[in-house]
């Protein structure tokens, strides 16, 4: 059966995110990638591609689908999206030094300490190497998170030809 029969009226990607706790976890759809456009574009590059026979149905594949492959998308996802320190950077924490409480004496223009107290004023940066930084744009240009996950879809739907 060729996949878009096997689909009917929905798509692979509204099944997807269809099932609760999925968009939560993989936020990849908004106002303009919705899963529909997902559909579409899945549709249109695979849509005469013969689905593997031990397939029953749409529910099925995509619970083979998200039990196989669900973790490594969720991983992808908070380690380049989500995360505010991705993977490769490092965070540095600068000690500038320390400031006594200190107030003005009424009769003179020297500053006296207070009650002892110090501040210390840190500042914290995080930072990425140029090699990591080539890295991350080197697999965004060759891998997005989409195709990723064509790609993957695409490996359990289909029939391999060797």
């Amino acid at each position: 059966m060729i996949y878009k029969d096997f689909i009917g009226d929905s798509g692979v990607y509204s099944a997807i995110f269809a099932i609760e706790g999925v968009k939560d976890k993989l936020p990849l759809t908004n106002d303009v990638v919705t899963a529909k456009s997902l559909d579409a574009k899945f549709l249109y590059q695979n849509g005469t591609k013969e689905v593997n026979d031990n397939l029953i149905n749409l529910q099925n594949a995509v619970q083979i689908i998200l039990a196989r492959y669900y973790d490594k998308w969720v991983n992808y996802v908070n380690e380049l999206l989500i995360k505010d320190n991705p993977q490769g950077t490092t965070t540095t924490i600068k000690s500038t030094g320390n400031t006594k409480a200190q107030t003005s004496a009424m009769d003179s223009n020297n500053l006296i300490d207070t009650d002892g107290t110090t501040q210390d004023t840190t500042t914290t940066e995080n930072t990425v190497s140029q090699q990591d930084r080539a890295q991350f744009l080197n697999m965004y240009q060759k891998y997005s998170i989409y195709d990723m996950i064509d790609t993957d879809i695409r490996r359990l739907l289909f029939i391999n030809v060797y």
